[in-house]
């Protein structure tokens, strides 16, 4: 699935900012070392291949929920809950179900994705969302594009 609206997603113009918005409070809630481990400077990509499901066993990018607080973990909680609210409830079940069937929100990891030619602290090119049968790819900057593949993943 793509979604997209052209002000960049920081600006209050954008109509999902409050995406944005959601996901920097989760940011603000990190330590120096979680945030460490979220950051990349590197690029996720865009369109089909940037929301690819990685081999089974193979590291997903970013923070895992698993290891947070648990206030944090309520924090990406209410972002999934932000992401999923446009559409319509039994979608939304159904989204957070396949996370469940896919081993939960604890196999989730979020990652900020940092343009080397950006020096914000907080500004981030993409921001994502992934893990087992789950990618939410979210670009920032310029404007927002996103990107999403959620899918029951077959466990070997």
């Amino acid at each position: 699935m793509y979604y997209g609206h052209s002000p960049d997603g920081y600006s209050q113009r954008n109509v999902f900012n409050y995406q944005t918005r959601s996901v920097l409070s989760v940011w603000e809630a990190l330590n120096a070392q979680q945030r460490r481990t979220a950051t990349m400077a590197t690029n996720p990509g865009e369109l089909a291949p940037s929301i690819r499901f990685r081999a089974q066993g193979q590291a997903h990018p970013g923070l895992a929920l698993r290891d947070m607080t648990a206030d944090q973990r309520r924090l990406v909680e209410s972002v999934m809950r932000d992401l999923i609210s446009p559409y319509r409830r039994e979608d939304a079940d159904e989204v957070m179900d396949l996370i469940r069937r896919n081993g939960g929100m604890e196999q989730i990891h979020l990652g900020f994705f940092r343009n080397p030619a950006n020096t914000g602290e907080d500004q981030w090119t993409f921001w994502r969302l992934e893990g087992p049968g789950f990618v939410w790819n979210y670009r920032i900057l310029e404007h927002v594009h996103c990107y999403v593949n959620i899918a029951l993943q077959a466990r070997a």
